[in-house]
């Protein structure tokens, strides 16, 4: 917590995936950081996050030279009013980007999605 409006997260994974298909076997590490910023002047929170993710994959994918590897860069962005609540659940409304770089083509994709989602409020 940087003070009590505003808190930094910072997270890791690391991950060994078993698997006979070869777009499924892997070994993947990420490093994330986010941020939740509550306004003083207005009963919101702005909350976001930015991650990026390694996989590189253990098998040939048959048809291509190489084997597999990814590097995958997301970033959200939410807003939670804190004064609307259904059950104790405040509504969270925000859009999340990730785009994945990989040397083989059919995997290279962006993505742009918007959500909303409950958080608790207690």
């Amino acid at each position: 917590m940087v003070n009590e409006k505003t808190s930094l997260t910072f997270g890791n994974f690391l991950r060994d995936t078993v698997s006979k298909s070869a777009n499924v076997a892997s070994f993947a590490g990420n490093l994330s950081i986010g941020v939740d910023w509550t306004l003083e002047i207005w009963p919101l929170t702005l909350s976001g996050d930015l991650a990026y993710s390694h996989t590189g994959f253990k098998n040939l994918i048959i048809g291509y030279t190489g084997k597999r590897m990814d590097d995958n860069v997301s970033f959200e962005l939410a807003l939670t009013h804190e004064n609307i609540q259904f059950y104790g659940l405040n509504p969270t409304f925000g859009v999340n980007w990730a785009r994945n770089f990989s040397n083989l083509n059919r995997y290279d994709t962006e993505t742009v999605q918007v959500f909303t989602r409950l958080t608790a409020a207690f």
